[in-house]
């Protein structure tokens, strides 16, 4: 998929805490949403995003913390959320490749949850 200049992805800055120390990454996200930016997001109803250390589309961009020995703790607010939403967050390894090698691009952002 190619996404053209109308279709184009926000990359919003997110300041995050990691081991300590403030951190800047990027929130890649379909042109159809906006972020607060800051320390805070807010996604809409059936939103996907994705965390990148770059602020454009690359596909070795992707944040990946390493978890092992860690933690991740974020606050989320339901109060908006209805019966049968599902508010999830997925830990998916980015980006996805199809059967060739090559990276799969079936949404736009490299995304497979297989």
């Amino acid at each position: 998929m190619i996404l053209s200049d109308n279709d184009a992805p926000n990359y919003t800055a997110l300041t995050i805490t990691e081991d300590g120390a403030a951190k800047t990454v990027y929130i890649a996200s379909p042109f159809w949403y906006t972020g607060d930016g800051g320390d805070r997001v807010t996604l809409p109803y059936g939103g996907r995003s994705y965390l990148s250390n770059t602020n454009y589309l690359d596909p070795e961009g992707y944040y990946k913390p390493n978890l092992l020995g860690g933690s991740l703790e974020y606050d989320i607010d339901l109060s908006q959320a209805d019966c049968g939403c599902l508010a999830t967050l997925y830990l998916v390894r980015a980006p996805a490749h199809d059967s060739s090698g090559n990276y799969a691009t079936t949404d736009g952002f490299y995304y497979c949850d297989a």
